[in-house]
């Protein structure tokens, strides 16, 4: 039982880690990030304040569809052996 929750979970964590790899590359040429750099903000405060705080909500987003796809095809196996 613990393969399969780990092979789960690794599909997960990779693709997760990818997407905001790329969310976080695409926030980078935003804006509102050349300006906070462009008033004197340094480049590790704008890493870890604003962008973070703004790429925390693209995986969140991936989390809980990837979580809810689990329990759908959970409760899709739960209605065949009923039925």
């Amino acid at each position: 039982i613990i393969l399969p929750a780990a092979i789960l979970g690794y599909y997960s964590v990779a693709y997760i880690s990818r997407m905001s790899r790329s969310f976080m590359l695409e926030q980078l040429s935003q804006e509102y990030i050349i300006t906070a750099r462009a008033k004197g903000l340094g480049a590790r405060t704008t890493l870890y304040i604003i962008m973070l705080v703004t790429v925390i909500v693209a995986p969140l987003g991936l989390l809980i569809g990837t979580v809810s796809g689990y329990f759908g095809g959970i409760v899709d196996e739960i209605l065949m052996r009923v039925t």
